[in-house]
């Protein structure tokens, strides 16, 4: 028993694919297969088998993959704590989440192991989920619940705020009574198309007969900001975004009176195979989630 034939054969457990394994390993498909098959002829049992087409583990593989995991996280922890290597955690995100939630991802594992190494991949949620089932991701972070049965969904304790927000001198602020009509007598601006944290935007207001019209739209955060200092516009941002801003005072969130709370829940999915890996288990533990 080899450990190229315990990587291989954790990828094909976590991919239920010989073709998508070669891709993740740069190897030819049949270098996989010929591992696999060299691995139950030593170990004298069959661990993959077919049903119905589907490529699915068996009993013996089942136990074998929790041992298979544990020897790969125990090879790398060593080459980290007693080598030069770092932990290398693949982690994707979207748009939102990737550039306002995951750096404090980054900030609390760094508090854990200064020598990690993060690759962060953004994309749309389905995008994230087959780049997770591919092998291309540890784990992801999203706003649109996914269900899938190679995947272990958690809700994190966190979640995404959207609040109204404009400049500290706006003169909506001189308003006695701040209702959505109100807001509509000012100049919005949206800040993405109608996607991301946009979409739950829109999709929450409509419940509640809300049609949100702007009047300029940018693609940038941090043009956006701009904007709003130097203009008397009005927009929708995460609060994650602008923490900073309101801290300082130059930025203000408004309250409107019978405006629906904007509060979304952040999730993280992994894959079952991988749910014991090093890697899930150091950001589940410095996001305070249980096993």
């Amino acid at each position: 028993m080899t450990f190229d034939q315990l990587v291989a054969f954790v990828s094909v457990a976590r991919t239920r694919n010989f073709t998508a394994t070669a891709k993740v390993l740069h190897l030819a498909q049949p270098a996989v297969t010929s591992r696999i098959k060299n691995l139950e002829s030593e170990i004298g049992v069959t661990l993959l088998q077919r049903f119905d087409g589907a490529l699915e583990l068996t009993a013996a593989g089942r136990r074998l993959l929790e041992y298979a995991q544990q020897i790969i996280d125990l090879v790398e922890q060593a080459k980290v704590e007693v080598g030069q290597q770092v932990q290398e955690i693949l982690i994707g995100a979207t748009s939102t989440l990737a550039v306002h939630f995951v750096p404090k991802i980054l900030k609390l594992v760094y508090q854990w192991n200064q020598n990690a190494k993060f690759i962060v991949r953004q994309a749309e949620s389905l995008s994230l989920l087959s780049l997770l089932l591919d092998g291309n991701l540890d784990m992801a972070f999203m706003t649109h619940r996914i269900e899938h049965p190679d995947i272990i969904l958690t809700q994190l304790k966190e979640s995404l705020r959207v609040v109204l927000v404009a400049s500290s001198n706006h003169p909506i602020l001189l308003e006695s009574n701040i209702t959505y009509e109100v807001v509509k007598k000012y100049k919005l601006m949206r800040t993405q198309r109608k996607h991301g944290f946009w979409k739950l935007v829109d999709n929450k207001l409509k419940e509640y007969d809300i049609e949100i019209e702007t009047d300029v739209i940018v693609d940038n955060m941090e043009i956006a900001k701009e904007i709003l200092l130097q203009s008397a516009f009005l927009t929708f941002m995460p609060y994650l975004s602008i923490e900073k801003e309101l801290e300082r005072g130059v930025l203000t969130s408004i309250h409107v009176e019978n405006l629906p709370v904007l509060e979304f829940p952040i999730y993280m999915i992994n894959h079952q195979q991988s749910h014991q890996s090093r890697n899930v288990q150091l950001i589940r533990r410095v996001l305070g989630l249980g096993d």
